[in-house]
């Protein structure tokens, strides 16, 4: 949520486990959309930009996590 927020997007659940045909290809309509978005705001690659920053950011979490764990 954090790097999809400097994106400029945000995750949302649409749905449960049941998802009509119509809710299915009105997110992909939706979601087509916002890629071509930020494809023109960030170019092409931002998908692989935006998972690497993701990656990243779990990274630095897990080595926080784990340097305070050890004082339970």
């Amino acid at each position: 949520m954090v790097i999809a927020k400097q994106y400029g997007f945000t995750f949302k659940t649409v749905a449960g486990c049941m998802v009509s045909d119509w809710l299915r290809d009105s997110v992909e309509i939706n979601n087509r959309i916002t890629e071509n978005i930020l494809a023109e705001q960030y170019g092409n690659e931002w998908k692989f930009r935006f998972y690497h920053d993701v990656d990243n950011l779990y990274a630095k979490q897990l080595r926080f996590v784990s340097k305070f764990s050890r004082f339970d």
